[in-house]
């Protein structure tokens, strides 16, 4: 058995992409899995059809762990937890949150530290380079629901200059051409990205999923103070850059990268926006490469069992 162990921030973020390692790692490769989390209503909230354990780390007696433990996002439990770690697993990963910079390489597959923790643990960093942990790859699609732009966004108002059909989950907004969504099941929202003329993404769960789709994209990252997040960004933009094979069409697709994530743009984003659009068969090919590059490339549950399978 693996005990995963993750704390929720960002809702979705957090609960989606440990429920997609989780299945992964069951479904694929036939481990049990038990994920101890602070908020196990909202995994139960974005898919019902989850099969694994879900603990609540305040309910727990007598808590025995598994002798593999993979730490989510850096998150770690108490002292006490530790203990019974130490005294009954053998191995330990703990994996950081994606990032498409390029330190990923160094810092990914080295041993990482916590007070207290006595048994050997591996630091893995999803990222973009084969050098990295991968992404992760694993969706509930089933069959796609036809749609223009899917919407996704921290801010998704920045897109209200879009005329066509638009899909938008989690902020509402009152327009003519907008569908609503509410909370749904991930395979929904899945059906979705993977049925979309362009998707309009956020954050790390979706972003993973909208690279392995084939299907244009365009992506807002996690706002950061002093705009940190900009290092994210244009680690981004510099590793897609090769993908592209016409540099107008990637000179437009990065100002509109900019703009979604508060660089000051001078250009007309409506402009750019139908330059992307009239040349939208070039871009597909673009993102057709991308998503070939990442089914040949490790994925992050194919780097973490042969971690965890080590011992």
């Amino acid at each position: 058995m693996i005990d995963i162990f993750v704390t929720v921030i960002d809702n979705y973020g957090d609960a989606g992409y440990t429920i997609r390692l989780a299945s992964a790692l069951q479904k694929t490769y036939q481990q049990k899995v038990r994920v101890i989390t602070d908020y196990k209503k909202i995994f139960y909230d974005i898919n019902d059809e989850i099969d694994f354990e879900i603990l609540e780390i305040k309910d727990i007696t007598n808590y025995r762990s598994s002798e593999k433990i993979v730490f989510m996002f850096q998150y770690f439990p108490n002292e006490d937890y530790i203990k019974i770690i130490n005294k009954y697993s053998k191995i330990c990963v703990t994996i950081d949150y994606f990032t498409p910079e390029k330190w990923a390489i160094n810092s990914n597959n080295t041993m990482s530290y916590h007070h207290g923790l006595n048994i050997k643990n591996t630091f893995l960093v999803p990222g973009l380079y084969k050098e990295t942990a991968g992404i992760l790859n694993y969706s509930f699609f089933t069959s796609k629901i036809k749609g223009y732009h899917n919407v996704y966004m921290y801010t998704p108002e920045k897109v209200n200059f879009l005329n066509d059909p638009i899909t938008l989950w989690g902020k509402k907004i009152k327009k003519e051409n907008i569908k609503n969504m509410d909370i749904s099941p991930q395979r929904i929202f899945d059906n979705y990205i993977y049925g979309a003329k362009y998707n309009w993404i956020r954050g790390e769960d979706s972003l993973q999923l909208a690279l392995n789709s084939g299907i244009p994209f365009f992506w807002e990252a996690y706002k950061q103070k002093n705009q940190i997040h900009h290092l994210k960004v244009e680690a981004f933009l510099h590793f897609i850059k090769s993908f592209f094979e016409e540099e107008y069409l990637y000179n437009s697709y990065s100002l509109m990268i900019k703009y979604l994530n508060d660089y000051k743009i001078k250009q007309s984003i409506i402009q750019e926006y139908k330059n992307i659009d009239k040349n939208y068969n070039s871009l597909q090919k673009t993102f057709k490469k991308l998503k070939n590059y990442f089914q040949i490339t490790s994925s992050l549950q194919e780097n973490l069992i042969q971690k965890l399978e080590i011992i």
